[in-house]
C-alpha cells in the first residue's frame, strides 16, 4: 500500500508536466479551472456523493479526469475532489483509475461536458492535428499521423502492396478496404469465436470523404485484388448470357418453342453490383455453395461501390429491402423468401455478403438516418473518414510508372487465398479480443458511459477478422503447407498480429463513437423517455390511501363522500379482496398499504 501511495502522490515535476496553472497557481484545463469542471461533473451526475457511494463515484470521476491529466496519478490526485475520503483510500482509487488502458479518445459524455464549459475537449494529439487557424475541423481532429505511426511497423505482405502508393494519413483506410477484400477470399474458412460458435470473416467497410479527398483508391484496389473472383465468375456469366440469348431466340421461333425445356444454369457468381434485384441476389445466395469435405459451405458474395450515392438512389428500386440483409450479413443469419409469383427465388438462405463502399458525408447521412440509428447498422460499420484536401491539388503524375510487380502480387493473392479451407485455429487471438472487450466494458462501467458501451460489443469481431487476415497474409506459405499435408490450420500468431488487431479495435471503436456517439446518446435518452412504465391508479386507490391505517365506517363516509349503506358495501369489498381485516364491529385495519 505504501508503494501505491507514493505512486499516486508522485512529485512536483510529474504534476507540472501534465497540468497547466493560472496566475494564482490553480490547475486549469484550457483556461477552465479544474474545480469548475468537477463542480459541473457533480451537477450533471446528480450531486456530490453521499456516504456509501463515495468510493464508486469518485473512481468514475478519476477515470474521466485522467484523460485531461495525461493519465498521471499524481496530476489526477492534485485536482480531484476527494469528497472527504481518507487520503490513503483516495490514492488507491486514483491508482486504480489510471492503471486501466485508456481509450484513444475522451469519453463522449465527458467531452460534451467540457465543450459545454467552452473548451474543445480534445486530447493533446487531436489539438495538434487541428487546423492552423484554431477552428477545429471535423476531419482534422483525427490524429492521422498518430494512427499511421502505429500502423507502419505492422504492415505485412499483401497489405503493404495494397497501400504502398497511398499517402500515409489514409493508409489505415486502405488497410480496412484491402483487408476486407482479402478476407472475402477466405470465405471457405471459419474460426471459433469466444461465444462458442463458429464465425466467418464478415466485413462492412465505409470510406467516407468529401469530393476529391482521395477515395479513388478504392476502385483501383478492387480492380487488382478482386481479379481472381471476377475471373471465377466469368464462366457463369457467359452461361447466363447464353441462356438469355437462347430464350430470346426461342420466343421468336415457333419451331424452337416445341423443343424440350431448357435447363436453367445454376452458376456460382459472387461479384455482385449494387444494381441487383432482390430476386437475383437470393439466386446468387442459392447458387454460391460448395461441398468441402462432405459439408456444404455458403460462399460470401461481394460488392464494391465507389459511389454510395448510386446505391442509395437505387433504394427505390433494385436496392429496396436490402438493409435487413446488410444487418443479417454481419452474423451470417438466415433470411427467408416465400412469394407466390413465378419470378420469386423462394427459400431460406444464409446471408454471407461482404461490402465495401465509399461516399460523401452527405450520402452517408442519407444512408444512416437518425430515426433508425439504433437498428445496429452503425455498430457493424468499419469506417474511415478521409482528411479534407482544402486548397490542395493532386500531384502531377503523367510520367509516373506503375509498380507492375506490386500489382502482379496483388492479383495473385486471390488465387492463393481461395485454396485455404477449414477451421483457422486461433484461440490466442480470440482471447486477446475478448480481453480487450472486457477492459472496455470495465472502463465504461467505471465511467457509467452507456454510449461507449453501446459501441464496444461488435468491435472485437473486427479485431479477430482483421487479425486473421494479417496472420494469414504474413504466414501464408506455412498455412498452405499445412493444407497440402492435410493438417489443421493452426496459426502461428505473433505479437505483430496482436498489435495489428488492437490497432483495428482501437480505431474502429474511436471512429464509431466519434461519428455516431451523439446520435446514439440522444436516441438512448429518447428511449428512456418514451418507455416509462405507466403507473395506473384508480380513484378508489387514491381514496383508500387517504384512509387512516385503522379506520371506521364514518371515516369511509367522510373520505369517499358516500352514504352509510354505500360505505358499508365498500368495506365489504375491501374485506373480500384482502385489503383490510376487521378488528371489531365497524372498525377495520389496512393490510395492503
Amino acid at each position: 500500500m505504501q508503494g501505491d501511495a507514493q505512486k499516486a502522490s508522485g512529485d512536483a515535476g510529474e504534476v507540472e508536466s501534465n497540468l497547466d496553472f493560472d496566475e494564482d497557481g490553480h490547475p486549469v484545463f484550457e483556461t477552465i479551472p479544474f474545480s469548475r469542471i468537477i463542480e459541473e461533473y457533480w451537477r450533471q451526475d446528480g450531486g456530490r456523493p453521499v456516504k456509501g457511494t463515495r468510493h464508486t463515484r469518485v473512481l468514475a470521476l478519476a477515470g474521466r479526469l485522467r484523460y485531461i491529466c495525461g493519465n498521471s496519478p499524481a496530476a489526477v490526485l492534485r485536482v480531484i475532489d476527494g469528497c472527504d475520503l481518507p487520503q490513503r483510500e483516495l490514492e488507491q482509487i486514483v491508482n486504480d483509475a489510471c492503471s486501466t488502458k485508456m481509450a484513444p479518445f475522451i469519453p463522449p459524455k465527458f467531452r460534451t461536458l467540457l465543450q459545454g464549459l467552452g473548451v474543445q475537449g480534445l486530447t493533446e494529439k487531436e489539438r495538434r492535428a487541428s487546423v492552423s487557424d484554431g477552428k477545429p475541423d471535423a476531419a482534422a481532429q483525427i490524429d492521422y499521423q498518430g494512427w499511421w505511426q502505429r500502423l507502419r511497423p505492422l504492415l505485412c505482405d499483401g497489405l503493404d502492396d495494397a497501400v504502398g502508393g497511398l499517402p500515409d494519413e489514409i493508409k489505415l483506410g486502405g488497410v480496412l478496404a484491402a483487408g476486407a477484400m482479402f478476407g472475402t477470399y477466405l470465405t471457405r474458412c471459419h474460426y471459433l469465436h469466444y461465444d462458442g460458435k463458429e464465425a466467418r470473416l464478415n466485413f462492412l467497410v465505409y470510406i467516407i470523404g468529401n469530393a476529391a479527398t482521395g477515395k479513388g483508391f478504392l476502385p483501383d484496389m478492387d480492380r487488382l485484388i478482386m481479379e481472381a473472383m471476377r475471373a471465377a465468375d466469368d464462366a457463369g456469366r457467359k452461361m447466363e448470357k447464353q441462356y438469355k440469348e437462347d430464350m430470346e431466340q426461342r420466343q421468336g421461333s415457333s419451331k424452337k418453342q416445341k423443343e424440350a425445356a431448357m435447363d436453367v444454369p445454376h452458376a456460382i457468381i459472387r461479384y455482385c453490383p449494387t444494381s441487383i434485384s432482390n430476386a437475383q441476389l437470393y439466386t446468387r445466395f442459392d447458387n454460391a455453395k460448395e461441398t468441402i469435405n462432405g459439408e456444404q459451405v455458403q460462399l460470401h458474395l461481394y460488392t464494391c461501390e465507389p459511389e454510395l450515392a448510386t446505391a442509395i438512389r437505387a433504394q427505390v428500386g433494385s436496392w429496396a429491402g436490402k438493409l435487413d440483409l446488410e444487418l443479417k450479413s454481419f452474423h451470417n443469419e438466415y433470411c427467408g423468401v416465400d412469394y407466390k409469383n413465378q419470378q420469386s427465388a423462394n427459400g431460406i438462405y444464409k446471408v454471407c455478403w461482404n461490402q465495401i463502399m465509399s461516399g460523401t458525408p452527405d450520402a452517408v447521412r442519407k444512408k444512416v438516418k437518425p430515426e433508425h440509428i439504433t437498428d445496429g447498422f452503425v455498430t457493424r460499420l468499419a469506417m474511415f473518414v478521409m482528411p479534407d484536401r482544402n486548397f490542395e491539388v493532386i500531384d502531377y503524375k503523367v510520367h509516373t510508372q506503375a509498380d507492375h510487380e506490386a500489382e502482379t502480387r496483388l492479383r495473385s493473392w486471390g488465387y492463393k487465398l481461395e485454396k485455404l479451407h477449414g477451421e483457422l485455429l486461433c484461440p490466442k487471438l480470440v482471447r486477446f479480443a475478448y480481453d480487450w472487450m472486457c477492459a472496455r466494458a470495465e472502463e465504461n462501467r467505471q465511467n457509467n458511459d452507456k454510449v461507449a458501451d453501446y459501441f464496444r460489443k461488435r468491435v472485437p469481431i473486427y479485431m479477430v477478422n482483421y487479425g486473421l487476415v494479417h496472420c494469414v497474409l504474413r504466414d501464408y506459405h506455412y498455412l498452405s503447407k499445412l493444407m497440402d499435408e492435410g493438417k489443421p490450420l493452426k496459426l502461428r500468431l505473433t505479437q505483430q498480429d496482436l498489435d495489428f488487431a488492437e490497432l483495428i479495435g482501437d480505431f474502429l471503436y474511436y471512429m464509431q463513437i466519434r461519428q455516431y456517439g451523439t446520435q446514439i446518446q440522444n436516441a438512448l435518452e429518447n428511449q428512456t423517455k418514451d418507455f416509462i412504465p405507466m403507473e395506473r391508479k384508480s380513484r378508489h386507490d387514491g381514496l383508500y390511501d387517504r384512509l387512516p391505517d385503522t379506520f371506521t365506517l364514518n371515516d369511509v363516509i367522510d373520505v369517499y363522500g358516500i352514504s352509510k349503506n354505500s360505505a358499508s358495501q365498500q368495506c365489504i369489498r375491501y374485506l373480500k379482496r384482502g385489503f383490510v381485516k376487521r378488528i371489531k364491529k365497524g372498525v377495520f385495519q389496512k393490510v395492503v398499504k
